[in-house]
């Protein structure tokens, strides 16, 4: 979904609309809550994210949001109880110029904020009431995957026609660069990694030097050592495109990818270095008019989510979730999606994380004069 640059908004500032009142915009049978200001305006399309808190119970957010009556873009932070409600009020962290996107990871005692401007990457490390305690900058990169290490953080990030990892440490000091795969053909528009419980990164891009897109991965220690050479992700010889990956709970992954340009979206269980775990790819969903926004999420224990949104012709207005057991030994069996939004407002681009009791989804949508963002927490 694409808004215009300029969106008048004329809206009284006023509280969040908590969940007990009933969140115009949201399904009723759901828990949510929306965490930006009623008539601000939220950047969608990559610029926030979601993540668990840092006590694992509820979700932080971190998003940009032009405020009403104000043009000056502001990044800002709240965290969400797992009953909706906010725990933590929204607050601005900075004010920031142009951004393309926005990222956010749990480590051991702060989050990491990354976000990218057209000249330069900022890496903002806050605490849990959204208090800064460092700020860096670094080259200018693409859209990044961050994950938590036991000591710090670790960026994995495309550049130029290679993949490459970022270390960082516990206040998200840049240090060593890895790189995991060079000559991959033209710049992937994403990258994803997980980690797994014996430290190990497995990252995974898209190849394009055949000339038509090959899903593959890689293994990176906790060392950032890279584990041998890439190997491809469930290659059937067909295009495929926008892998995202999770753990599967036994030190193997689970890979979401689709068809590189069409549908449907698979969801395949793997091991640790690439062998299929299922006899074939499981079809998460086959809609005619597909469109790529997914983002998955898993426990320590196998336990999947998966949430994506889909419309009629070209409007994205379904925000739907499936959550599954992925450590099975043989096909998964897809659950019936539950709907997430109210299918008379329009929705995009949803984010997904996993606490110690379920998931909660991030979204923006346009409700009444204002594009919002909600985070709607799905017991498990």
């Amino acid at each position: 979904m694409r808004w215009p640059t300029i969106i008048l908004c004329v809206a009284a500032a006023g509280c969040r609309h908590g969940f007990d009142e009933g969140v115009v915009g949201l399904a009723p049978e759901v828990t949510g809550v929306m965490i930006s200001e009623d008539g601000a305006l939220v950047l969608e399309d990559g610029r926030y994210d979601i993540t668990p808190a840092l006590d694992g119970h509820g979700y932080t957010a971190a998003w940009v949001e032009f405020p009403p009556g104000d043009r000056t873009l502001q990044l800002e932070i709240a965290t969400v109880a797992e009953d909706g409600s906010i725990t933590v009020a929204p607050r601005i962290v900075e004010l920031v110029p142009e951004v393309s996107w926005v990222r956010l990871a749990t480590g051991t005692d702060s989050y990491l904020i990354v976000y990218a401007t057209p000249s330069e990457t900022i890496l903002l490390d806050v605490d849990a009431t959204g208090q800064l305690l460092a700020r860096h900058t670094t080259i200018g990169m693409a859209d990044s995957s961050p994950q938590a290490l036991p000591d710090g953080f670790v960026l994995v990030y495309p550049d130029a026609d290679s993949v490459r990892t970022l270390r960082l440490d516990a206040r998200g000091t840049p240090g060593a660069v890895t790189i995991v795969e060079e000559a991959i053909g033209t710049a992937p528009n994403a990258v994803n990694s997980t980690r797994l419980a014996s430290g190990e990164l497995i990252i995974a891009w898209s190849d394009t030097r055949s000339g038509s897109a090959r899903n593959r991965i890689a293994r990176v220690d906790a060392a950032g050592t890279v584990l041998g050479p890439s190997t491809l992700l469930y290659d059937t010889g067909q295009p495929q495109g926008n892998p995202l990956l999770t753990t599967d709970g036994a030190d193997g992954i689970l890979a979401a990818y689709d068809a590189a340009t069409t549908f449907p979206q698979y969801l395949m269980r793997l091991s640790a270095t690439g062998t299929p775990l299922w006899p074939q790819p499981a079809i998460v969903y086959d809609y005619p008019h597909y469109h790529h926004t997914v983002d998955v999420a898993g426990s320590p224990a196998g336990r999947l989510g998966m949430v994506w949104v889909t419309g009629p012709e070209q409007l994205l207005e379904n925000v739907e979730i499936v959550v599954l057991d992925a450590a099975v030994p043989d096909d998964p069996v897809m659950p019936q999606p539950l709907l997430l939004s109210d299918p008379r407002y329009q929705f995009c681009y949803p984010e997904l994380a996993r606490s110690a009791n379920g998931f909660g989804a991030a979204f923006a949508g346009d409700v009444e004069g204002s594009l919002g963002l909600f985070i709607v927490t799905v017991p498990d």
